[in-house]
């Protein structure tokens, strides 16, 4: 079985890409180069991740208000909208709980909302073909940030390959069918069929 790439493993391959040596501890803040790794690596997570794929998205999870009639919003969530048979339901996060924006109050008379949760995960709930891309992605922007000029073709190189391992990866475990040809119209589509963001 293939091990998964840790995170800091992940970073210290960002460290190499600038000619820096490996390090041992990620939380030391002596450690400014792999403290900069790290935080370009969960920026560049955090960003797609909000982009919203199979892997990383609830459809038609249901909520549950509290007993003041308020939905609070999972903390996990990067994006959330009523789906299914809430899509009537006029609604949006606001801070950690959702808002009626038509009667302008975060008190709710349904007993339930179902959503489609767009969720943030840890690296270490990250399915490997995503954190290699990510890693390559992570490692253009740590190069371009360090040193104002893109890397050397190998990173390039790298990022290409893996995006497209990705794009396979998502591909394989989506609910595609030939009317979702392609990554872009799928989640097109089903954003569109859904209600949109």
């Amino acid at each position: 079985m293939t091990s998964l790439t840790t995170e800091l493993e992940a970073v210290n391959f960002l460290l190499k890409t600038i000619g820096e040596s490996p390090v041992n501890d990620l939380d030391n803040p002596q450690l400014s180069d792999a403290m900069s790794a790290k935080t370009t690596l969960r920026q560049v997570s955090k960003r797609e991740q909000s982009r919203g794929y199979h892997f990383n998205t609830d459809e038609k999870y249901q909520l549950l208000p509290n007993v003041d009639g308020e939905f609070t919003v999972p903390t996990d969530a990067l994006r959330i909208d009523p789906t299914h048979t809430s899509i009537s339901i006029d609604a949006v996060q606001r801070g950690t709980k959702m808002w009626d924006r038509k009667n302008h109050t975060f008190v709710f008379t349904q007993s339930s909302m179902y959503c489609d949760i767009v969720r943030h995960y840890s690296w270490d709930e990250l399915p490997e073909p995503v954190r290699q891309y990510f890693i390559y992605q992570s490692a253009v922007e740590f190069y371009h940030e360090t040193f104002q000029t893109d890397p050397d073709e190998a990173i390039i190189k790298g990022l290409g390959d893996s995006q497209a391992s990705f794009e396979d990866f998502i591909s394989a475990t989506s609910d595609y069918n030939a009317l979702y040809s392609n990554l872009t119209t799928f989640n097109t589509l089903k954003r569109k069929i859904n209600g949109g963001w």
